[in-house]
């Protein structure tokens, strides 16, 4: 037996103050093991927008497990093996794991899962890294595999250029020799964020205000350019504008909706017809459902290797302490940081912190430095109908949500 005690975060309610339905509790550590489970401590969890959605009720996924009948939130963030069950034939005590699906609850310091639900990676992978590699990183690279056909020169424009997704984006672009141009909300502090980004990956970067003054005309640094791909996780005006700097044939793709899930997307004739851009949504659910864990894994493989390698780098991040007795406090004020942020766009993610002193184990505040050279890159249809003044007006669809 140990005295270990757990920390475990729960939600009491569906709400959308976060912060305000947040429980830390402690419990004593299980440790009876079923032959296919094994016991895990959580290094580090993310704090995504998509939690906050899951907190708010408006995700369709919903967390697996519980304490005391109330849901652990939490669908990422990367752990290390401390006990195995006897049959146990994938995971080793030692070895570190990402969540494989949706709702396992990463909100706590340790849990005992059965091992198919947990993905081994590799052991000198960053934790930092690791939090993002699945909902930051797999989430960018499904997004660029949409696109099958880009090459050396293409472009690709997106919004929300600070997120972790977008900023993952920029790099695997980059090496593949494709550019981005990334749209960030107008701040005090843009231009310290733009020269980030552009050390971070990005080859150009613009306002909303400097994208709206453009009025439907290629931005200078796009006048002549192929921009074949367009990332929408806003939706509305924001989306409406990143639209009109896609040139002919290009594809617009739809994860998220941060501006707000009642906002349009209005099109022109010229977008639907003259153009032929293809408008699609993106769910990540849908896309690992349809990868066999094999696939899955050796895509999880190949960008632990590359932040290993340093071809990516993890973005800058906010650690929260809550292993220690002011542990909800920390959690509720990271939660009203990320909500007042609009989920943590163009702000640093949080990132909780479990236990501090794990074995081979050392966490830090990261800072992104210069990008990265590869990438092995499919689609569902998003709903229109026609508005008043003859543009094409498409609704956000129901669930959709920026998945980092």
């Amino acid at each position: 037996m140990t005295n270990k005690r757990d920390t475990i975060i729960t939600y009491t309610g569906i709400s959308n103050d976060p912060a305000s339905v947040i429980q830390v509790s402690t419990a004593p550590c299980a440790e009876t093991l079923a032959a296919d489970e094994v016991l895990v401590e959580f290094i580090a969890s993310p704090i995504n927008p998509q939690d906050l959605l899951v907190i708010s009720g408006k995700y369709p996924v919903q967390p697996s497990n519980r304490h005391e009948e109330r849901l652990i939130p939490g669908y990422d963030g990367i752990c290390q093996v401390v006990g195995v069950g006897a049959a146990v034939s994938k995971l080793c005590v030692g070895d570190r794991a990402i969540p494989l699906r949706h709702g396992l609850g990463t909100w706590r310091s340790s849990a005992i899962v059965n091992e198919s639900l947990l993905i081994k990676v590799p052991e000198n992978l960053d934790p930092v890294a690791g939090c993002v590699l699945k909902m930051g990183a797999m989430v960018a690279a499904c997004l660029l595999r949409e696109r099958p056909a880009l090459r050396p020169g293409d472009w690709i424009i997106q919004n929300a250029g600070g997120s972790t997704i977008a900023t993952m984006v920029s790099q695997l672009a980059r090496m593949s020799g494709v550019k981005t141009c990334s749209i960030i909300r107008d701040r005090p502090a843009a231009q310290d964020e733009r020269r980030r980004l552009l050390q971070g990956g990005a080859d150009a970067v613009v306002t909303e205000s400097e994208l709206e003054a453009a009025s439907g005309a290629p931005l200078p640094i796009l006048q002549g350019k192929r921009v074949v791909l367009g990332l929408d996780s806003v939706f509305g005006e924001s989306g409406t504008r990143l639209v009109g700097q896609l040139t002919l044939g290009a594809t617009y793709i739809n994860y998220g909706s941060l501006g707000g899930m009642d906002k349009e997307l209005r099109l022109t004739q010229q977008d639907v017809f003259w153009k032929r851009i293809t408008f699609r949504n993106f769910r990540l659910s849908e896309w690992t459902g349809s990868m066999t864990t094999d696939e899955l894994q050796d895509l999880l493989q190949w960008l632990s290797e590359a932040f290993v390698s340093g071809q990516l780098r993890a973005p800058a991040v906010q650690l929260v302490d809550v292993s220690g007795h002011d542990a909800e406090h920390h959690v509720q004020a990271a939660l009203r940081n990320s909500t007042a942020s609009s989920g943590c766009v163009g702000t640093k993610k949080s990132v909780l912190v479990f236990r501090k002193g794990i074995t081979g184990v050392e966490l830090r505040e990261t800072t992104p430095a210069s990008a990265p050279k590869d990438l092995p890159v499919r689609a569902a249809a998003t709903m229109a109908t026609t508005g008043p003044t003859g543009d094409v007006v498409v609704a956000a669809p129901p669930e959709a949500t920026a998945s980092a």
